[in-house]
Protein backbone atom coordinates (compact mmCIF):
# COMPACT_ATOMS: atom_id res chain seq x y z
CA UNK A 1 0.00 0.00 0.00
CA UNK A 2 1.12 3.69 -1.07
CA UNK A 3 0.73 6.34 1.61
CA UNK A 4 0.27 9.93 0.54
CA UNK A 5 0.18 13.04 2.49
CA UNK A 6 -1.78 16.22 0.60
CA UNK A 7 -2.40 19.59 1.73
CA UNK A 8 -5.37 21.15 0.29
CA UNK A 9 -6.73 24.70 1.06
CA UNK A 10 -4.43 24.25 3.89
CA UNK A 11 -6.25 21.23 5.41
CA UNK A 12 -3.66 17.78 5.40
CA UNK A 13 -5.07 14.85 4.35
CA UNK A 14 -3.59 11.37 4.63
CA UNK A 15 -4.75 9.28 1.20
CA UNK A 16 -3.73 5.68 1.07
CA UNK A 17 -3.34 3.31 -2.30
CA UNK A 18 -3.86 -0.15 -2.73
CA UNK A 19 -3.97 -1.92 -5.90
CA UNK A 20 -6.58 -4.68 -6.00
CA UNK A 21 -6.14 -6.20 -9.12
CA UNK A 22 -7.57 -5.68 -12.72
CA UNK A 23 -7.46 -2.19 -12.97
CA UNK A 24 -9.36 -1.95 -9.51
CA UNK A 25 -7.68 0.56 -6.45
CA UNK A 26 -8.63 1.00 -2.92
CA UNK A 27 -8.31 4.17 -2.17
CA UNK A 28 -9.07 5.57 1.63
CA UNK A 29 -9.16 9.07 2.15
CA UNK A 30 -8.81 9.80 5.96
CA UNK A 31 -10.52 6.63 6.82
CA UNK A 32 -13.13 7.19 4.14
CA UNK A 33 -12.60 4.03 1.76
CA UNK A 34 -13.57 4.32 -2.06
CA UNK A 35 -13.22 1.98 -4.92
CA UNK A 36 -11.41 2.99 -8.11
CA UNK A 37 -11.04 1.52 -11.31
CA UNK A 38 -8.26 2.68 -13.45
CA UNK A 39 -8.92 5.37 -16.11
CA UNK A 40 -6.75 6.89 -19.58
CA UNK A 41 -4.15 9.11 -17.80
CA UNK A 42 -5.33 12.63 -17.71
CA UNK A 43 -3.34 15.65 -18.86
CA UNK A 44 -2.58 17.37 -15.05
CA UNK A 45 0.29 20.35 -14.19
CA UNK A 46 2.79 19.10 -12.40
CA UNK A 47 2.03 19.32 -8.17
CA UNK A 48 3.73 21.59 -6.32
CA UNK A 49 7.10 20.81 -4.88
CA UNK A 50 6.58 18.03 -1.87
CA UNK A 51 3.47 17.19 -2.44
CA UNK A 52 2.92 13.54 -3.45
CA UNK A 53 0.19 12.86 -5.82
CA UNK A 54 -1.71 9.31 -6.55
CA UNK A 55 -0.34 6.84 -9.47
CA UNK A 56 -1.59 8.54 -12.48
CA UNK A 57 -3.84 5.85 -13.65
CA UNK A 58 -6.02 5.93 -10.80
CA UNK A 59 -8.74 6.74 -12.33
CA UNK A 60 -12.74 7.27 -11.90
CA UNK A 61 -14.33 6.92 -8.40
CA UNK A 62 -17.01 3.90 -8.04
CA UNK A 63 -19.02 5.53 -5.17
CA UNK A 64 -18.88 8.18 -2.72
CA UNK A 65 -16.88 10.53 -5.01
CA UNK A 66 -17.21 13.23 -7.33
CA UNK A 67 -16.33 11.44 -10.77
CA UNK A 68 -18.10 9.13 -12.17
CA UNK A 69 -17.59 7.00 -15.68
CA UNK A 70 -20.67 7.27 -18.29
CA UNK A 71 -20.07 3.62 -19.53
CA UNK A 72 -22.63 1.07 -18.66
CA UNK A 73 -21.47 -1.09 -15.77
CA UNK A 74 -22.01 -5.01 -15.32
CA UNK A 75 -21.60 -5.21 -11.87
CA UNK A 76 -21.45 -2.91 -8.47
CA UNK A 77 -19.19 -4.55 -6.29
CA UNK A 78 -18.03 -3.47 -2.19
CA UNK A 79 -16.02 -0.88 -2.14
CA UNK A 80 -15.18 -1.65 1.47
CA UNK A 81 -16.14 -4.65 3.78
CA UNK A 82 -19.09 -3.64 5.83
CA UNK A 83 -22.77 -4.39 6.40
CA UNK A 84 -26.04 -3.43 4.01
CA UNK A 85 -27.88 -1.12 5.68
CA UNK A 86 -30.47 -0.75 2.72
CA UNK A 87 -31.37 -1.74 -0.55
CA UNK A 88 -33.01 1.00 -2.96
CA UNK A 89 -33.41 -0.80 -6.03
CA UNK A 90 -35.15 -3.81 -7.38
CA UNK A 91 -34.64 -5.83 -10.39
CA UNK A 92 -35.97 -4.45 -13.58
CA UNK A 93 -35.71 -0.74 -12.15
CA UNK A 94 -33.82 1.73 -14.62
CA UNK A 95 -30.48 3.58 -13.03
CA UNK A 96 -28.81 7.01 -14.08
CA UNK A 97 -25.33 7.49 -13.08
CA UNK A 98 -25.09 8.68 -9.50
CA UNK A 99 -28.02 7.15 -8.20
CA UNK A 100 -27.98 6.13 -5.02
CA UNK A 101 -28.41 2.27 -5.02
CA UNK A 102 -27.33 1.14 -1.20
CA UNK A 103 -26.38 2.19 2.12
CA UNK A 104 -23.41 0.01 3.31
CA UNK A 105 -22.01 0.77 7.11
CA UNK A 106 -18.34 0.63 7.67
CA UNK A 107 -16.67 1.53 10.80
CA UNK A 108 -19.98 2.80 12.23
CA UNK A 109 -19.80 5.31 8.81
CA UNK A 110 -23.43 5.00 6.77
CA UNK A 111 -21.65 4.86 3.22
CA UNK A 112 -24.13 5.55 0.51
CA UNK A 113 -23.19 3.44 -2.63
CA UNK A 114 -24.17 5.07 -6.21
CA UNK A 115 -24.15 4.07 -9.93
CA UNK A 116 -21.32 4.58 -11.82
CA UNK A 117 -23.22 4.38 -15.33
CA UNK A 118 -26.92 4.20 -16.95
CA UNK A 119 -28.25 0.70 -16.98
CA UNK A 120 -30.81 -1.99 -15.62
CA UNK A 121 -30.46 -3.60 -12.29
CA UNK A 122 -30.32 -7.37 -13.32
CA UNK A 123 -30.14 -8.98 -9.90
CA UNK A 124 -29.24 -8.11 -6.76
CA UNK A 125 -26.82 -10.59 -4.69
CA UNK A 126 -27.00 -9.16 -1.32
CA UNK A 127 -29.82 -8.33 1.40
CA UNK A 128 -30.07 -6.26 4.34
CA UNK A 129 -28.56 -7.05 7.34
CA UNK A 130 -25.90 -8.95 5.16
CA UNK A 131 -21.90 -8.62 5.46
CA UNK A 132 -20.44 -7.71 2.84
CA UNK A 133 -16.14 -8.59 2.09
CA UNK A 134 -14.13 -5.90 -0.15
CA UNK A 135 -15.03 -6.60 -3.65
CA UNK A 136 -17.44 -8.78 -3.14
CA UNK A 137 -20.26 -8.21 -6.07
CA UNK A 138 -23.32 -6.40 -4.77
CA UNK A 139 -25.82 -5.73 -7.48
CA UNK A 140 -25.83 -6.88 -11.49
CA UNK A 141 -26.65 -4.70 -14.34
CA UNK A 142 -27.34 -4.91 -17.69
CA UNK A 143 -26.92 -1.97 -20.60
CA UNK A 144 -29.72 0.71 -20.64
Amino acid sequence: MQRYAIEIDGKRYVVEVEEAGEGRYQVVVDGQAFAVRMAPPLSIPRPAEGIQTPPPDVGAVESGGAQSERRAQTELRAPMPGVVLSIGVRPGDRVQTAQQLLVLEAMKMKNPISSIGDGVVSEILVQEGQSVAYDDVLLKFEEA
